[in-house]
């Protein structure tokens, strides 16, 4: 048996239940302590990405739950997070929240890719 398929399946299982725990604990914290719109918006959207993230972790392993939805509803808001988070609560400028939400989006895609290799549905 080929070990890539567990490392894989270990990694994207790792990514997801680190961004549903920190999306949730994070982002409840970023929301409840924000004080201008921007930075509930990225609050929010950080409890968003927690919960997508949750969500997509169980369906990972449970085959009768659809996985794509999830997953997808997890990149929007985990890209729209670090889009936004060094802009609202870090002060800095587009350039740099788009630099951090290109990134984002790299890493949240290969996380995206695994997940349905796992599920045998990358085609």
């Amino acid at each position: 048996m080929k070990p890539w398929p567990a490392v894989r399946l270990v990694l994207v299982g790792v990514m997801l239940a680190a961004s549903a725990w920190l999306g949730v604990v994070e982002g409840y914290g970023s929301f409840r302590d924000s004080l201008t719109v921007g930075q509930r918006l990225c609050g929010g959207l950080q409890l968003l990405s927690g919960g997508f993230a949750g969500v997509a972790l169980v369906a990972l392993f449970v085959r009768r739950v659809p996985l794509r939805p999830f997953l997808w509803g997890w990149i929007a808001c985990v890209t729209g997070t670090a889009t936004l988070a060094p802009i609202v609560w870090g002060g800095s400028g587009l350039g740099a929240g788009l630099a951090a939400g290109g990134a984002t989006l790299v890493v949240a895609v290969l996380v995206w890719f695994g997940a349905l290799a796992h599920r045998g549905i990358a085609k």
